[in-house]
């Protein structure tokens, strides 16, 4: 019976409590914080994947993360539905404890503080080891080549190395009080992306196309010529808003990572380009946007033909379906929506006739 049940201190167990009750019976749950924290960690839910730009299924091996924990306490809100939040470095801090993703799971252990307290974790990604509870803020680069092969957490030659080390993540979780549960480290995609899709048109041969497709590139000037695409940015692990410096690094053109494939249910290629940027990047209506160019010099572009100028948000993803014709490249679909899930807005067509070779 419950009157019965007595706990048994030891040096081992001195620090482990009796909370509320269970849903599934009237014993209370038992909580040994001398034992790390369970964790789940993955993005948009507990077995999504970090950076998609193909069909990855996990963090990689070497990938490493940082949690956050702080406190508040409970006589500020006593039921889990009033429980608020505490801030990084509230309380009984834990702060950027580093996990590292292995080849059998997560290296890294983080615990409870006590069973008086709300404990809300953050975490995010890539791992900075200079980051503390005070200094919060981390440097944020955006590559201008997004296909070139580099180092991806401590792996040389790595393909898309300019895309994947520009895929900033993070999360924080609902405060809870100590328990046995694991708890969903769900982290989400804090910057913005392009997906271009790239067939030819009905003018255009495959090897054409083939020629043409590692040239692309994602265009962004002033009408001076100028770059407005900015490289360099602050994210901060407090909230996890991104944001480009005051003065940044601006480029004319940004190479997205391509992926070669087929047209689905035939034979016909389709080339798939990725490009990551920070938010606020913004692009202007009727200006060019995307560009090809033949061996000839021949440029081949569209025009921005979306209903406004476009300006990327947190999170989001901004897909254009485009072909590839001897006049121009033109626009079949485009479509906005979350860069995990969610619903989307699309955009009309639009054709340019292609910039003539001087």
């Amino acid at each position: 019976m419950r009157a019965s049940k007595i706990l048994v201190a030891t040096a081992m167990v001195a620090a482990t409590f009796a909370l509320g009750a269970c849903s599934n019976s009237d014993e209370p749950e038992v909580v040994d914080i001398t034992k790390p924290i369970s964790l789940e960690i993955g993005v948009g839910n507990a077995t999504q994947t970090r950076v998609a730009i193909v069909n990855p299924t996990d963090f990689e091996a070497g990938d490493a993360i940082g949690i956050y924990l702080a406190t508040a306490d409970k006589n500020a809100a006593p039921n889990e539905n009033d429980a608020v939040s505490a801030g990084i470095n509230a309380g009984k801090a834990v702060n950027n404890v580093k996990f590292t993703r292995t080849s059998g799971g997560w290296d890294g252990d983080i615990y409870w503080q006590n069973t008086s307290q709300w404990h809300t974790l953050y975490g995010y990604y890539p791992y900075d080891g200079s980051l503390t509870g005070t200094s919060t803020e981390k440097d944020v680069t955006v590559a201008a080549d997004q296909h070139a092969q580099g180092t991806v957490s401590g792996t040389t030659n790595v393909p898309g190395a300019g895309y994947k080390n520009a895929d900033y993540l993070w999360a924080k979780n609902t405060a809870v009080l100590a328990t046995t549960g694991a708890q969903p480290m769900n982290l989400q995609h804090m910057m913005s992306r392009i997906v271009i899709k790239l067939t030819a048109g009905d003018d255009l041969s495959q090897d054409e196309l083939a020629a043409l497709a590692p040239s692309l590139k994602i265009v962004n000037k002033d009408d001076s010529g100028n770059g407005k695409t900015p490289l360099n940015g602050t994210f901060d692990i407090k909230d996890g808003t991104i944001a480009a410096t005051s003065s940044p690094t601006k480029t004319a053109e940004i190479t997205p990572y391509r992926v070669e494939g087929t047209v689905s249910g035939g034979t016909d290629k389709e080339y798939t380009y990725y490009a990551i940027l920070l938010p606020a990047t913004s692009f202007t209506q009727d200006k060019d946007f995307v560009q090809l160019k033949a061996a000839d010099e021949t440029t081949y572009l569209y025009k921005l033909g979306t209903p406004s100028d476009l300006t990327m948000v947190a999170g989001s993803e901004y897909t254009f379906i485009l072909k590839a014709n001897k006049t121009g490249i033109s626009l079949n679909n485009f479509t906005i929506k979350k860069w995990t899930s969610g619903g989307s807005q699309s955009g009309g067509a639009d054709m340019v006739v292609p910039e003539p070779k001087p």
